[in-house]
């Protein structure tokens, strides 16, 4: 290594030279340290001390931020098994209310004779009321002014809301409606702290969480107005974490850091799930289904305290990381030549859309995202209607396919890192192949599991095959979710904003489908099966395009320096020819000068 001293002029001091190369010296001996630690081998302890640096504590409260905001979006697909009165318990499970109406005195008087829920004891209490002689409650002034009569009642139809299976269908899709401001947010996302964006995520969370229990009962229209806000919180916190990612974690750090903070969406399903079906068997104690939503409320309420205390939108904005592993993360990103946001231009909208890689990978989150509709919104009510399990059983039974997704998707994404930081020896796979293989493997299996799972009529091994589908699921997350963050990292805000938001309006499309379908056909089985096959051809379309077409190289469109560059290339290209042409005439007159004239 060859060290430049410089020339000292008058104006310059010897200690200011002096003090210049003590500060390379030290600058070359970081850069010598860094090169043999890495060309070391990795001991246990130095792998163990990657989870105490900052950038993992700060994946854990991405993480923990992501899990309060599934709470929300999971909590009334376990609920709606308890919170919504079908058809069928309209007059089986009833009260009778027996009222006297004194017309006389202006007065009404309401006696409640008994009341019950049991279908076979209703039609009994209502003979009783014609065999108790009227004569004992008439008015002496006026026989004809008073009036007997019965009302049937749905049993705890103040907590129960009675919604048919499309209305049940829209309150579900709204969550993805107001997750198409999406768009919006995703473009300004590497602009704006993501710090703060995340806490306005959640604080509109809590706001949701509060509207849906306290204002449902009046019209579901307020239920409508309160997934939409939770959808907008998504639509500000999933572009927020993904630009986040880019900036505190290396390239090869980031497909493990991907599947460790998305999984908090299935932690914060696991933890929900359980806790609705609980609610739902001790209504008479919590007061309903209200309580699970009030849960969620401060769930994300701590979140949001704790955030505001530890978080940081970058590590240069940290105030306790460290020097050492600040420069290192600082070096690494630097190599991808994002470039300071401040100074980065508008992104280039043209070659995104254009991008084939761009492209490929919003059809393949499209194919992803489409069939876990099935598999988990609406997996609570499929157990309970096709699979005949009790409210509780199938609320808790729904909480293992996401466990079974959980586990897949962290186990993937460290596969993929270890794989990718590998430079020689066996499976050694470039990025491409690696995202190509994990996410053609998930889509098959999820495909097939989605394909067998109507033929089965046994509650366990259907479980059994869900869970199995769900963890195919998993690997996508190595797959087309971190070809999408590797292809454009400066500009990874616009693209999962795109992204996620093509994946939404597929679920609004599906959940719409799925209510008509349920509505149309109430009763039958058939109408499942077709929703299962539908979902499974949908998730086998991305082995064959995106195997094909996909791509997780970084794009020349997406490296700003370089588009400064090609931009002004043209520019340059007449500036150059200008001043060779000035110079090749200054340099002809020069020897024209000098040159002795021949004789």
């Amino acid at each position: 290594m060859v060290r430049i001293i410089p020339t000292i002029s008058e104006n310059v001091s010897a200690n200011i030279v002096v003090e210049n190369l003590a500060k390379t010296d030290e600058i070359l001996l970081n850069i010598l340290k860094d090169e043999k630690a890495q060309s070391r081998k990795p001991t246990i302890y130095h792998k163990l001390s990657y989870f105490l640096t900052m950038r993992m504590m700060i994946a854990v409260l991405m993480s923990s931020c992501l899990m309060a905001l599934s709470v929300t979006t999971t909590n009334l697909a376990g609920s709606l098994v308890c919170m919504v009165v079908k058809d069928d318990e309209n007059m089986a499970n009833s009260r009778i209310t027996r009222y006297q109406n004194d017309m006389e005195k202006g007065l009404n008087v309401s006696e409640r004779i008994t009341h019950s829920c049991s279908p076979n004891i209703v039609p009994k209490i209502g003979m009783k009321f014609d065999e108790r002689p009227d004569s004992e409650h008439l008015s002496q002034s006026n026989a004809n002014g008073n009036q007997n009569y019965i009302e049937i009642r749905s049993c705890h139809a103040d907590e129960r809301l009675n919604w048919t299976m499309l209305q049940q269908g829209m309150v579900l899709c709204a969550q993805n409606i107001g997750s198409l401001f999406m768009l919006v947010v995703g473009p300004q996302a590497d602009r704006l702290n993501g710090k703060w964006t995340v806490a306005v995520a959640l604080f509109v969370t809590i706001i949701s969480n509060m509207i849906l229990p306290l204002f449902a009962a009046k019209h579901f229209i307020f239920a409508i107005i309160a997934r939409i806000l939770c959808g907008i919180a998504d639509a500000f916190l999933t572009p927020s974490i993904s630009s986040m990612i880019v900036r505190w974690f290396p390239p090869k750090e980031r497909s493990f850091a991907i599947g460790f903070i998305t999984g908090g969406r299935q932690i914060g399903s696991l933890l929900i799930l359980p806790v609705s079906g609980w609610v739902c068997l001790r209504k008479d104690t919590f007061g309903g289904w209200k309580f699970t939503f009030y849960i969620s409320a401060i769930i994300a309420a701590l979140m949001l305290l704790i955030w505001l205390i530890m978080s940081a939108d970058k590590p240069s904005k940290h105030y306790f990381v460290k020097n050492e592993e600040k420069m290192y993360i600082l070096r690494k990103i630097s190599e991808e030549s994002l470039g300071k946001r401040k100074e980065r231009k508008n992104t280039p909208w043209k070659e995104l859309l254009i991008s084939r890689p761009f492209i490929m990978g919003i059809l393949a989150v499209v194919c992803q995202e489409y069939p876990l509709v099935i598999t988990t919104t609406l997996l609570p009510i499929y157990m309970k209607e096709v699979l005949h399990l009790s409210d509780v059983r199938s609320t808790l039974y729904s909480a293992l396919p996401l466990l079974a997704l959980w586990i897949s998707k962290n186990l993937s994404s460290s596969l993929s890192s270890c794989l990718s930081a590998r430079k020689n020896g066996c499976c050694v796979m470039k990025r491409t192949i690696l995202v190509k293989s994990f996410n053609g493997i998930g889509s098959a299996g999820l495909a097939f599991g989605l394909f067998i799972i109507p033929l089965i009529t046994h509650d366990m091994q259907a479980l059994i095959v869900v869970c199995v589908a769900n963890a195919f699921a998993g690997l996508h997350t190595p797959g087309v979710f971190t070809a999408l963050l590797q292809i454009g990292p400066a500009y990874t805000g616009s693209i999962t904003g795109i992204a996620f938001s093509a994946g939404h309006i597929a679920n609004i499309v599906n959940k719409l489908t799925n209510g008509l379908i349920l509505h149309s056909w109430s009763g039958s089985d058939s109408q499942w099966k077709l929703l299962y096959t539908i979902s499974a051809i949908v998730a086998f379309l991305p082995v064959i395009f995106f195997t094909l077409w996909g791509s997780a190289d970084l794009q020349s469109w997406a490296i700003p320096k370089l588009r400064e560059k090609e931009s002004a290339g043209s520019e340059k290209k007449d500036m150059n020819m200008n001043i060779s042409k000035t110079a090749e005439t200054i340099s002809s007159a020069y020897h024209a000068e000098t040159l002795p004239t021949p004789v």
